[in-house]
């Protein structure tokens, strides 16, 4: 009963938002071709969770700092528990190691490179005609004062690549999947 309870917890706290991440914040259903990922504006760094591999920089304009890569990678492992664990979505489609790995992949930069607080762009290669792709989710670096905002957004986000596991085949009706799925 305890688990049910924090799941919709977890998801009230997501459509809380929903208009301003929605409208203002999200960007996602963005497409680009493969081997085309973010370019940070410093050196490098990735840290390694269970699922996840998150990209950053402490210099330039994608500058961040430990303390926010952190709150990413922990909100970014929450959502996989509660997405992929307890409600037994699909995983993200893998990336065949395009970010590093076959880790799934989120980029740390500054706003105006995202384009919104976050977005999920699918890889897809010319001539893909299934509606599932592999992904990776961009985050800005901008929402250090507003740490629940963060991790909605990374959820949010990480909902938008599980989506991407599906498609019409996969279910009777899919239409009513993808409306009643999007947040």
């Amino acid at each position: 009963m305890r688990a049910y309870f924090s799941i919709i917890v977890f998801f009230i706290s997501v459509l809380t938002l929903k208009a301003q991440i929605q409208e203002e914040y999200c960007s996602t259903f963005n497409q680009t071709p493969l081997n085309s990922r973010p370019v940070l504006s410093g050196p490098e760094l990735t840290l390694e969770t269970t699922n996840f591999v998150i990209h950053y920089t402490l210099s330039g304009e994608d500058a961040t700092n430990n303390n926010y890569i952190q709150i990413v990678s922990g909100a970014a492992e929450i959502s996989f528990q509660v997405q992929v664990d307890q409600l037994l979505w699909k995983k993200p489609p893998g990336d065949n190691g395009r970010g590093g790995n076959d880790k799934y992949d989120i980029y740390v930069r500054a706003e105006n490179n995202v384009g919104a607080n976050g977005k999920t762009v699918r890889e897809v290669p010319v001539g893909w005609n299934n509606e599932w792709a592999a992904s990776y989710i961009e985050i800005t670096n901008e929402l250090s004062n507003n740490v629940e905002r963060l991790k909605i957004v990374v959820a949010h986000e990480f909902n938008h690549a599980c989506q991407f596991s599906y498609t019409y085949q996969d279910i009777i009706d899919g239409l009513w999947f993808y409306e009643n799925t999007k947040n």
